[in-house]
C-alpha cells in the first residue's frame, strides 16, 4: 500500500508541478493576446501590452547542466530534448565545447530553427593563452615577456598572417613537450592535448574560405547544428601525426562556436516549461570556464551532473566550490548518474557523495540529489520515439554511428537490455517479460521524471512571480486601467462648460505642484548616504577575509610554478624570470579572489539576498514608495476625472523583480538616457551583472595596481634571495614553503590595508548608483500624472471645438468601449493576480486517490522504492486550486 500511495503520489505531483507554470502563462499570454487587439486602446499602450506578451512567451526558466566532462550533462540534455542528439555526447574531449541551448516552441507551426554565435578572435586566444603563453615568451621575449594570459588576446591578431605564424610556432614547441614526456604531460587531467590541438586548428583554418563562409551565416536547422558541433568519431586517431591537415574544415567548425540556440518542438521541454542549457565542461580551459560561468550567472537553477559510478572526485568538489565562492550555490541541485551500476551500488555512491558535500559544509539536503540514469534515459526514449516514426535521421545516423551496425531498432534494444541487466531492476520474469515491450516504463527505472520533478521543484517558485505577476498581469491591468482613464476624462467632459473645464484645470496645476514638491521632499530621503557605507563595508569584509586563503594559495603556487617547475640552475642564473613568474602568480591569484568574491556580492544584491542590502536599501525603497503612495492617496487628484485610472507605481526595491517596471515608468522619461547605464548595472540581466562587476574591478585593480608594489615589490625581492639561498642549500619543501608564507603575510596584510579606503570608496559610488537609479524611477512617477494630464487636456481642448451633439456620440463611444471591452478585460487580469497570488501562498496537498489523464507513462508500483530511495521529499511547491 505504501508503494501504491507513492506511485500515485508522484504521478499525480509531477503533472502537477510541469503544467502549474505553462497553464498559466497561458492564460496570461490569452488574456494580453485579447488587450492588444483592442484598436481602441492608443498603439503606445498596445505596444507595452504587446511587449509584456512577449516577456511572458520568452522569459522562460533557464537550467543549466554544469559539472566535469564526461559526467553525463550532453547525453542528458539530449534525453531533455526528447532523445534529439543535439548536443555531441561521449566524445572525450575536454575543450573546445561551446554552449547549447534548447527551448520548445509552442506554436505547432512554427518551424524549427537554431541559432548560431561565432568566436571572435579574442575569444579564440583566450582559449589556448595559458597553454602556449610560455612558448611565445621564450620566442619572442620583447614582445610577450611582460605579457599574462589574460593580456594576450589583445596581443595576437589572428587576421594577421605573421600573428598566426608566431602562433604556430608556439605550438609546435608544446607539440615538442607533449613528446618528451607523453605519459606526464598533464598529470592533473586539465585538459591540456585538446587545448593544444585546438590551437593547431585555429591557426590552420582561421582564414579558411569554408570556415569564413560559415560564419557569416547565423541561422541553421538543428539538424544542422547537430553536425556542426560533432567532434569525429575518429579524432584520436586522426591526430598520431599531430597535423590538423587531416581534417576538413566541416569536421572542425566547432571549434569556432561560442554559442547555439535551438527551438525545437519537445514535449519534455514542453513539460518543464524551461530552457535546457549544456555547456562545457569546468575547468577544461580558462575560455570554457568563463563561458560556464557566465552561463550560471545567467541561470535560474544549476543541474551538476557527477558521475555516480564512483564516490565525487576532488575535481567534483573543486567545480563545486568555484560555483560556491562565485554566489551561486543557492542555484545548485545534483543529478547523479549511474552508469554502469546497480541500484544498490548507485544508492551507496550517491550518499556517500551527499555525506561528503556536506562535510565541506555546502547546504544540503537528501532531496537535492536525484539518481537517474542519462543513457538509458536517452535511449529510451529514442526508442519510443522511433516506435512512432518521430526519430529524425540525423539522430539515427549518430546512433548508427556510435554503435556500428545499421538497425537502429536493435542497437537501442542492445544498449536498453544490457543497462537494465547491470541495473539488476528486472526482479521477475514478468517485468524482465515487460521491459523487452514497454520503454515507457524503461523511461521511468532510469530515473529520468524523477530528475525533471526536482527541476520543477527548483525554479517554477523561484520566478513564477516575476513573471506571472510583478512584470505580467500587474503592469497589463495598470496600461488598461491608465486606457480607461482617458476614456473616461472624454465621457464626462462631454456635456462641460469650457469654464467649467479651465476651472478644472487651474485646480489640477495647484495640485499637480503640491503633490510634485510632497513627493520630492519624500524621494530626497534616498539621498542619505548611510546605506553606501554599510554596503561597502560588507564587501570590504569579504574581500579581507580572504587574506589568509591568497597568502596560502599565493605561497604553494609560488613552490609549484615558479620553483617546482623550473630547473635549479635556471633560477640561480635568470632572477627576472623568477621575479616576473612570482609577479604573474600573485597578479593572478589576487584577480581570482577579488572577482569571485565581487561577483558573489552582485549576485547576492541582485537576488535579493544581500542582509546588509535588504534591511538598508531596500527598506528605504519600499519607505519611500508607500510614501509617495499615501502624499497621492490623501490628495484630490485621484478623484478629478482628467486623471481617473492613474496610479503611483510600488517598487520591492528587488532588481530583478522591478526590472520591467522600471524600464516602463523611465521609457517615455528624458530621465532615461541619464540613467542608462546604472539600469544595466542594476535591473537584473547577466549584461547587468557583467557590466557592474567589470566596472568595479577595472577601478579596484587600478588602485591595486598603484598600491601593490609598496607592500609586495620589495616582499617579492626579498622572495627571490631566499629561494636562492634555499635551493643553494637544497632545503626541503616544507622549509621554503615557511619562509614564503612569512614574508608573504605582512605583505599581504599592509596591501589589504593601503586599499581599504579607496576600495571602500569604489563599492560606496557603486552603492549610490542604485540609490539613484531608483530615486530617477520614483522621480519619473511622479512627473507622469502631469504628462498624462497635458494629453487628456489636449484632447478635451479638441473635443470642446466640436458640436455639443458630436461630443455626446463621443463620450457614447468612450463609455461602450470601456464597460464593454477594456474595463472586463482589466478586471479579469486582476482577477487573475490575486489568484496567482493566492496559488503562490498555499502549499499543495496532494492525496493519494487522485489521479490524471494525460499522464503519458505509468510509474509501476513494484519501482516506487526507486523514488523513496532517491532522496524524494514531499512536494513543497505552492499552487493552490490552479
Amino acid at each position: 500500500y505504501l508503494k501504491t500511495f507513492f506511485t500515485a503520489f508522484f504521478q499525480v505531483s509531477f503533472h502537477l508541478l510541469s503544467a502549474f507554470f505553462k497553464n498559466l502563462r497561458d492564460e496570461l499570454v490569452r488574456l494580453l493576446e485579447r488587450a492588444v487587439l483592442l484598436d481602441s486602446v492608443n498603439l503606445d499602450t498596445r505596444e507595452r501590452l504587446s511587449r509584456i506578451c512577449r516577456k511572458a512567451l520568452e522569459n522562460q526558466f533557464e537550467i543549466v547542466l554544469a559539472g566535469e566532462f564526461q559526467g553525463g550533462k550532453s547525453t542528458t540534455f539530449n534525453a531533455f530534448c526528447d532523445g534529439r542528439e543535439l548536443s555531441p555526447s561521449g566524445s572525450g574531449i575536454k575543450t573546445s565545447g561551446c554552449i547549447v541551448s534548447a527551448r520548445n516552441i509552442s506554436d505547432p507551426a512554427e518551424e524549427e530553427s537554431a541559432r548560431v554565435e561565432w568566436r571572435t578572435q579574442q575569444e579564440l586566444v583566450i582559449g589556448f593563452s595559458d597553454l602556449l603563453l610560455p612558448h611565445l615568451q621564450s620566442l619572442y621575449p620583447d614582445r610577450f615577456e611582460k605579457t599574462n594570459a589574460d593580456d594576450l588576446k589583445d596581443l595576437i591578431d589572428l587576421e594577421n598572417s605573421q600573428d598566426r605564424k608566431i602562433v604556430a610556432e608556439a605550438v609546435n614547441q608544446e607539440w615538442q613537450v607533449f613528446a618528451r614526456n607523453k605519459a606526464g604531460y598533464d598529470p592533473e587531467q586539465k585538459g591540456f592535448l585538446d587545448i593544444l590541438r585546438a590551437a593547431a586548428i585555429i591557426v590552420r583554418f582561421y582564414q579558411d574560405e569554408v570556415i569564413k563562409k560559415f560564419r557569416t551565416k547565423e541561422k541553421f536547422s538543428p539538424e544542422e547544428i547537430g553536425r556542426l558541433i560533432v567532434f569525429p568519431a575518429d579524432w584520436e586517431e586522426r591526430w598520431i601525426k599531430k597535423n590538423p591537415d587531416r581534417f576538413d574544415p566541416e569536421e572542425i567548425l566547432f571549434v569556432f562556436i561560442r554559442r547555439v540556440d535551438v527551438k525545437i518542438h519537445s514535449r519534455n521541454l514542453g513539460r518543464l516549461g524551461c530552457v535546457m542549457v549544456d555547456c562545457p565542461g569546468l575547468f577544461a580551459s580558462r575560455w570554457d570556464t568563463e563561458v560556464a560561468r557566465k552561463a550560471m550567472f545567467d541561470a535560474d537553477a544549476i543541474l551538476y551532473m557527477f558521475d555516480g559510478s564512483r564516490t565525487m572526485k576532488l575535481s567534483d568538489l573543486r567545480a563545486l566550490q568555484f560555483i560556491r565562492q562565485n554566489g551561486m550555490e543557492y542555484k545548485l541541485f545534483y543529478g547523479c548518474n549511474m552508469r554502469s551500476h546497480t541500484l544498490n551500488d548507485s544508492l551507496r555512491i550517491m550518499n556517500s557523495s551527499i555525506t561528503q558535500l556536506k562535510n565541506k559544509g555546502f547546504a544540503i539536503e537528501d532531496s537535492d540529489f536525484a539518481m537517474f540514469h542519462a543513457l538509458l534515459s536517452l535511449r529510451s526514449i529514442q526508442l519510443q520515439r522511433l516506435k512512432k516514426g518521430r526519430l529524425d535521421t540525423f539522430t539515427q545516423q549518430r546512433i548508427i554511428q556510435g554503435n556500428g551496425g545499421s538497425d537502429v531498432n536493435k542497437k537501442l534494444e542492445k544498449v536498453i537490455n544490457r543497462q537494465m541487466a547491470i541495473l539488476d531492476a528486472d526482479e521477475d520474469a514478468d517485468a524482465a517479460q515487460n521491459i523487452k515491450d514497454t520503454t515507457a516504463w524503461v523511461r521511468q527505472v532510469s530515473g529520468l521524471d524523477r530528475l525533471m520533478i526536482m527541476a520543477d521543484q527548483r525554479v517554477i517558485r523561484k520566478k513564477a512571480r516575476s513573471i506571472l505577476i510583478d512584470n505580467g498581469s500587474q503592469l497589463a491591468a495598470n496600461c488598461l486601467l491608465e486606457a480607461e482613464g482617458s476614456l473616461k476624462s472624454r465621457e464626462n467632459t462631454a456635456n462641460r462648460r469650457e469654464k467649467e473645464f479651465r476651472d478644472q484645470v487651474n485646480m489640477v496645476e495647484k495640485e499637480l505642484e503640491k503633490f510634485k514638491i510632497d513627493s520630492v521632499r519624500a524621494i530626497s530621503r534616498l539621498d542619505e548616504k548611510g546605506p553606501d557605507h554599510w554596503l561597502a563595508d560588507d564587501i570590504w569584509e569579504r574581500l579581507e577575509s580572504r587574506q589568509d586563503d591568497l597568502c596560502e594559495t599565493v605561497t604553494r603556487r609560488i613552490y609549484k610554478d615558479a620553483i617546482k617547475s623550473n630547473k635549479v640552475s635556471i633560477l640561480l642564473f635568470n632572477r627576472k624570470k623568477l621575479k616576473d613568474q612570482i609577479t604573474g602568480i600573485i597578479r593572478e591569484e589576487i584577480d581570482s579572489a577579488f572577482k569571485e568574491t565581487i561577483n558573489s556580492w552582485i549576485v547576492e544584491i541582485k537576488d535579493g539576498r544581500n542582509k546588509v542590502y535588504q534591511d538598508r536599501v531596500v527598506s528605504k525603497i519600499q519607505s519611500v514608495g508607500r510614501e509617495l503612495k499615501e502624499i497621492w492617496d490623501r490628495s484630490a487628484l485621484p478623484e478629478i476625472n482628467l486623471l481617473s485610472g492613474i496610479g503611483i507605481p510600488e517598487f520591492s526595491g528587488n532588481l530583478e523583480f522591478d526590472n520591467e517596471k522600471i524600464f516602463k515608468e523611465l521609457e517615455e522619461s528624458q530621465l532615461f538616457d541619464n540613467v542608462r547605464y546604472n539600469i544595466l548595472v542594476a535591473a537584473g540581466s547577466l549584461t547587468g551583472i557583467v557590466t557592474a562587476s567589470s566596472g568595479i574591478l577595472v577601478a579596484i585593480f587600478v588602485l591595486i595596481s598603484r598600491l601593490m608594489w609598496m607592500a609586495i615589490a620589495s616582499a617579492v625581492v626579498v622572495l627571490i634571495n631566499i629561494i636562492i639561498i634555499f635551493l643553494t642549500r637544497g632545503v626541503i619543501k616544507d622549509s621554503m614553503m615557511d619562509e614564503i608564507r612569512n614574508k608573504l603575510e605582512p605583505a599581504f596584510a599592509t596591501l589589504f590595508y593601503e586599499i581599504r579606503d579607496d576600495v571602500k570608496k569604489e563599492f560606496r559610488r557603486f552603492s549610490a548608483n542604485i540609490r539613484q537609479l531608483y530615486k530617477h524611477v520614483f522621480l519619473a512617477a511622479v512627473n507622469k500624472p502631469r504628462q498624462i494630464f497635458e494629453e487628456r487636456r489636449q484632447q478635451v481642448e479638441a473635443d470642446l471645438k466640436k458640436s455639443r451633439k458630436e461630443r455626446l456620440e463621443i463620450a457614447e463611444q468612450a463609455r461602450r468601449i470601456r464597460e464593454e471591452q477594456i474595463k472586463p478585460l482589466r478586471m479579469n487580469l486582476q482577477a487573475f493576480v490575486a489568484r496567482v497570488e493566492h496559488s503562490l501562498e498555499r502549499e499543495i496537498e496532494v492525496k493519494p486517490e487522485q489521479k490524471h489523464d494525460n499522464m503519458e507513462e505509468n510509474i509501476e508500483p513494484e519501482h516506487a522504492h526507486d523514488y523513496l530511495s532517491a532522496g524524494a521529499s514531499s512536494i513543497d511547491i505552492q499552487m493552490g486550486n490552479s
